[in-house]
């Protein structure tokens, strides 16, 4: 194996930790209840321009999907919402900022 191949394995490994660890977090935060959700949403680059993570919204609610939901049927943002895929122009949306610079800052 070589260290390009090494790289890749403990980066993917890395990230599917972070991704099961955020969703035991989201699970735990959905079993109190009704909570204060802060939805962020990644950064990203592209075509020239780029942006750091931005919180899109604060809302109640009893789940992350619903929260992202009410979050995002604000008219500004609905039109490039995916729901299945829970992000907003294609970046991924978190409940919490640490996590949204992760992916791109």
């Amino acid at each position: 194996m070589t260290a390009d191949e090494r790289y890749a394995q403990c980066e993917r490994a890395y990230q599917m930790a972070r991704k099961q660890a955020r969703e035991q977090q989201i699970q735990e935060h959905e079993s109190r209840g009704v909570s204060t959700w802060h939805i962020w949403s990644e950064g990203y680059a592209a075509t020239g321009s780029s942006s750091g993570a931005v919180l899109m919204g604060i809302t109640e609610a009893r789940t992350f999907q619903e929260a992202c939901d009410k979050v995002m049927a604000d008219a500004r943002y609905a039109k490039y919402y995916d729901a299945k895929r829970r992000t907003y122009w294609g970046c991924r949306l978190s409940d919490n900022e640490s996590d949204a610079r992760s992916y791109f800052g």
